[in-house]
């Protein structure tokens, strides 16, 4: 019987030949009320025996489970063991605490909880413990005795890390405060006002000076004492350092020396010193008061009084007379002494005794001009009568010294524009006319000319500019053309410059200048081509033919080129585009020829030399023309007179070519023969039969010396 209907039967077997319906042919369903039990169903984790093999959930795999009961993923308790997850439990074991669900192995270690927080059987394991200390004066410091420990790198408010106050209820006394004299360890270094204690010493003369030999430590001075311990006598007030030395046998100034550098003060001298008198005779009598220490006084008086009486004393009679009345008394009366130790200091009465006021001043003497910046001295001659002088002064100028004399001196500022300086005299009778001297600005004058070349500039470097200035100049501005730069000495009476290699012309001016500003200007024209040459050295008077004749200048400043220019049917055989050259001049004569030159550089060029007159003529061809030693000699023409031909024989001194012109008694070249002449004597004929009867001449040359001698044609 199949009753599940899952294809095995269960149950008594009933044999049938034909198939019986709800029966099938395959026995073993252990369960046949359950189609999904029968010897072919897969065994499944359920407690039954799916696959009817009298097993239950044989082959299947059991875990361990373990109770999780705050839901953290671990477990704790006894295992269960199942083929299927148990709601509740987990398959991890260990934790530690099950009701708690942030302790298991995968927590956090909390500091400070005292819990096993990742349950490794540890409390707070890796955690650092810090202790701070209690700052109540809040100076940064703490008290070592008031403190807390927590696991925060942090201290809270109120503590710090350190522990070195020792006193927290102060907060100027901690380890970094500085030790003051109070009594208090201010420093916390365990000791008391260690290094600010002072020294003090006994005033007992209270002098306010110490005695060395008796002092006490203290933060500030006791009554009795002093800082200063250099008193050398501590009983008496007037014996200290500072005191002044009397001349008493007694060092009373602690200096180690008994009265030594005594400056002894006479008194005042009371009398008579300034009237406006009549002019007569009179007298007065002067006093001082006894000084101690003095031996002996002594008196001197000002031109015009005479001394009574008193000499040596300090009372003192005088008298003067009506001519020194009328010519004026004016000086000083003075008393000096003389003393067993020490230095006098005399005691001075000036004397003003007059009839009449000063008369004006002489001329002032001075400078008239003057500058800011300037310090300059003015003065009078003495004036008659005058005690005392009184000097004015223009705006910008100020009395340095000298007012009441008659010798002044004044500084000058920029607020001066001109003006007079005034002087006058004056006494007890009055003031006298003024003497004026008028001062104005001291602009500089224009300076002298300026030296240097100034032609051939064209990139020239290093070039110097000068001017011997003028005296009242203190520095020179100089200016230039566009090309010129100044190298140096700007400000200075000379500069340096260089010139662009493209200059041309322009100005250079220099300017004096001083406080009061700048003078007038002087200026120099300077060009970039070359000057004009100088004048042409050569010859003037040429045979014709010459050769070699040399024409010269001289050497042109800036030039790097001459050309030259010669006669027609002259030729330049060498030395063109440079100061000297060679010329060879043709046979025909001519008059009023020239030879001219001009030189250049690459900023242009010069005016035109030339050497004009030059004449070229037979007449120019006598003896030894050329060169001063001869190279011909012993000319003799034969047969002279001739008709038909002429034998020119001549003595040549080397070996060289020879040149013979006929040439008639106008200067015309008639003919020239040429040939080569031996050391010693030779013999040349020329054939005349053409010529007409007269007078010519034979020419021979040999290099630049040239003979010439008379034929006379029959």
């Amino acid at each position: 019987m199949d009753a599940d209907g899952d294809g095995f039967g269960a149950g008594l077997a009933t044999s049938s030949c034909n198939p019986i319906v709800g029966s099938v042919l395959v026995d073993g369903d252990c369960d046949d009320n359950n189609a999904a039990v029968n010897p072919s169903a897969t065994e499944v984790c359920n407690g039954i025996d799916d696959d009817c093999n009298g097993l239950s959930d044989d082959g299947l795999t059991f875990l361990n489970y373990y109770v999780d009961a705050d839901g953290d993923g671990f477990g704790a308790g006894l295992a269960t063991s199942s083929c299927n997850p148990i709601v509740g439990s987990v398959l991890v074991d260990g934790d530690c605490d099950d009701n708690a669900p942030l302790v298991n192995q995968n927590a956090i270690e909390v500091c400070g909880n005292g819990i096993d927080d990742n349950c490794n059987s540890s409390i707070d394991e890796g955690c650092i413990l810090y202790t701070y200390f209690a700052d109540t004066d809040n100076d940064s410091y703490g008290d070592p005795l008031s403190f807390i420990s927590n696991y925060v790198n942090t201290p809270p408010v109120g503590y710090v890390s350190d522990n070195t106050d020792c006193n927290d209820n102060n907060a100027a006394v901690n380890p970094g405060a500085t030790e003051v004299c109070n009594l208090i360890d201010d420093d916390c270094d365990g000791l008391i006002d260690e290094g600010v204690l002072l020294t003090f010493y006994a005033d007992l003369d209270g002098d306010l000076w110490g005695d060395a030999s008796s002092s006490i430590q203290a933060c500030s001075a006791p009554i009795g004492y002093v800082v200063d311990n250099n008193d050398c006598n501590d009983g008496n007030a007037s014996i200290h350092p500072g005191a002044t030395e009397l001349c008493n046998l007694i060092d009373d100034d602690c200096d180690g020396i008994v009265d030594n550098n005594i400056v002894i003060t006479l008194g005042t001298i009371t009398g008579q010193s300034q009237a406006c008198i009549p002019i007569i005779n009179g007298s007065a009598v002067y006093t001082a008061p006894n000084t101690p220490g003095v031996t002996n006084y002594f008196w001197s008086v000002p031109n015009g009084m005479t001394i009574i009486s008193g000499q040596g004393t300090t009372t003192l009679s005088v008298s003067w007379t009506a001519q020194a009345v009328h010519s004026g008394i004016n000086g000083q009366l003075s008393l000096n002494a003389s003393t067993t130790c020490g230095t006098v200091i005399p005691s001075v009465l000036t004397i003003d005794f007059n009839y009449a006021a000063p008369v004006t001043p002489a001329s002032i003497s001075g400078p008239a001009k003057i500058c800011p910046g300037d310090v300059a001295i003015y003065s009078i001659a003495n004036v008659a009568r005058a005690s005392s002088y009184n000097w004015t002064t223009p705006a910008g100028v100020s009395i340095v010294s000298g007012q009441g004399t008659n010798v002044l001196t004044v500084a000058v500022n920029n607020a001066f524009a001109g003006g007079s300086i005034g002087v006058n005299a004056t006494n007890t009778c009055g003031t006298g006319p003024v003497r004026l001297k008028t001062v104005s600005y001291n602009v500089p004058n224009v300076p002298a000319a300026i030296s240097g070349n100034k032609n051939g500039l064209c990139g020239a470097t290093n070039v110097t500019f000068s001017t011997a200035g003028t005296p009242n100049a203190t520095g020179y501005q100089w200016t230039v053309p566009t090309g010129v730069t100044i190298v140096s000495g700007q400000g200075t009476s000379m500069i340096t410059v260089d010139v662009s290699g493209a200059f041309v012309s322009g100005l250079i001016t220099v300017t004096g200048t001083n406080n009061c500003g700048s003078g007038s200007q002087r200026s120099l024209s300077i060009i970039g081509a070359p000057g004009q040459p100088g004048i042409i050295n050569g010859l003037s008077n040429v045979c014709p033919g010459q050769s070699g004749v040399q024409y010269d200048v001289a050497t042109v400043s800036g030039a790097t080129n001459y050309t030259w220019t010669v006669p027609s049917g002259a030729t330049i055989v060498s030395g063109q585009g440079t100061k000297t050259i060679i010329v060879n001049y043709g046979p025909n004569p001519a008059n009023n020829q020239v030879v001219s030159v001009r030189a250049s550089n690459a900023c242009g060029q010069s005016g035109l030399r030339t050497l004009g007159g030059i004449a070229i003529s037979f007449s120019n061809c006598g003896p030894r023309i050329g060169n001063a030693s001869s190279t011909i000699s012993q000319v003799v023409l034969f047969p002279n007179p001739a008709r038909e031909n002429v034998n020119i024989q001549f003595s040549s001194t080397i070996n060289s070519d020879f040149q013979i012109t006929l040439v008639d008694h106008a200067g015309r070249m008639i003919t020239t023969e040429m040939g080569a002449a031996t050391e010693g004597t030779n013999v040349k004929s020329l054939n005349i039969e053409t010529l007409s009867s007269g007078i010519y001449s034979i020419v021979i040359r040999i290099g630049n010396d040239v003979q010439q001698s008379r034929l006379l044609v029959e």
